[in-house]
């Protein structure tokens, strides 16, 4: 273990003139060759050489050791950082050129060798590309969206990626901790542990008529041009994940069906129609619970309602395989934002989502009325009766 530090005047010069020879040597040579390994010894010798180093006072120790990805990376580079000054740190040169020398072997792979990403600069064209500093920025400004982060920093140490470059290039994005949040629920594939393959394809594509178009749900102008447009009329940096998700364009859904590895989508079946039964139910919590609660974050009478809708019986069919999202409680949310599309009592759009079904207006126009409460509420006991679930005793 040793205390962190930063590079004094001399340290940092002979650094850049070592990462700058280490690039160029490691054009013409193999990662394992005798000239690029003793260079790579050299720059951590350097490191830890007392005449070219001073200590950062409220710095922990860190130790030399490999990490899974940039995130993990990033974890541990903000946790041993936590107890100093953000703006004493946050674009001090010297550092992070130390931490990239100490950990160059981490970093330095012999296939990018690109000086940029080794030399910290402060110019921000050039300073995102850094290995070691951009996914420290991203974990330091998002403290409490940790984990969403892997969407962008699922890459090993020593390489880049395209979707952090785009999302770190744009701070309409990634300083605003429910666009993370958004991100990370529609780019990341959880079960693979990587982001979605095609997640960050900023390429334009040319149809058979020879138009240009953007890759439709990507990250980058998709989502940010659409974060932009909706920036105009609202405050998104107010809004919940779910809120803005409602707001964007229906094209952003498709990631829920493309696998990470091979950017095809998966033979899961989509979900079935809601049916009249399941809407009255949903319309029954409505009327009955608070406005501002079910329409507002997913909680927890949005899961008592899907427990409710999962039990009845044949709703379906007999032989009917339910997905794992099958009315879960965030698509019982926008069912009651549907709702809310349709009620005239209800002005506020962030509230809304006027995606809604024939079936769905139908059945809340037959029960809109408060008066009609009443049938509505006959109608949910005959159907809790039915299929056992005590909704109404």
């Amino acid at each position: 273990m040793i205390k962190i530090k930063r590079f004094n005047k001399t340290g940092n010069e002979e650094f850049e003139n070592k990462i700058e020879e280490l690039c160029s040597v490691g054009k013409k040579n193999k990662l394992e060759s005798t000239k690029v390994q003793k260079l790579l010894k050299q720059i951590i010798e350097l490191s830890k050489n007392v005449s070219k180093v001073e200590t950062v006072e409220q710095a922990d120790e860190i130790e030399q050791k490999s990490f899974k990805d940039r995130h993990e990376l990033g974890v541990y580079l903000f946790n041993k950082l936590s107890k100093c000054d953000f703006a004493k740190i946050n674009n001090d040169v010297n550092l992070w050129n130390w931490l990239t020398a100490f950990y160059i072997k981490n970093v330095f792979s012999g296939r990018a060798t690109e000086i940029v990403r080794f030399i910290y600069k402060k110019r921000f064209f050039q300073g995102k590309r850094h290995l070691i500093r951009t996914p420290w920025i991203l974990v330091a400004t998002n403290p409490t969206q940790v984990e969403s982060l892997k969407f962008c920093l699922s890459t090993p140490t020593h390489q880049g990626s395209n979707m952090c470059e785009q999302f770190i290039s744009r701070m309409d994005l990634w300083k605003n901790p429910s666009v993370v949040q958004l991100c990370y629920d529609l780019y990341f594939d959880p079960v693979a542990g990587k982001q979605r393959k095609g997640a960050d394809n900023h390429r334009k594509i040319k149809d058979d008529n020879g138009t240009e178009y953007n890759q439709k749900g990507v990250l980058y102008p998709r989502l940010y041009k659409d974060i932009l447009i909706l920036s105009k009329n609202k405050d998104v940096w107010d809004l919940s994940p779910s809120e803005i998700n409602s707001e964007i364009k229906d094209e952003f859904g498709i990631w829920k069906d493309i696998d990470a590895r091979s950017g095809n989508k998966s033979e899961k079946k989509k979900n079935p129609p809601w049916t009249r039964n399941e809407l009255s139910i949903c319309l029954w919590f409505y009327h009955k619970e608070d406005k501002e609660e079910i329409l507002g974050e997913v909680g927890e009478v949005h899961s008592s309602i899907s427990s409710a809708i999962k039990l009845l019986k044949n709703e379906h069919g007999e032989n009917f395989d339910p997905n794992d999202n099958f009315r879960n409680p965030t698509g019982v949310w926008r069912k009651l934002r549907n709702f809310a599309a349709l009620d005239k009592s209800i002005s506020n759009e962030k509230f809304q989502d006027d995606h809604f079904s024939n079936l769905d207006q139908e059945v809340f126009r037959r029960y809109e009325d408060k008066k009609n409460f009443n049938d509505l509420s006959t109608v949910v006991k005959v159907i809790s009766e039915k299929n056992n679930l005590n909704l109404i005793k």
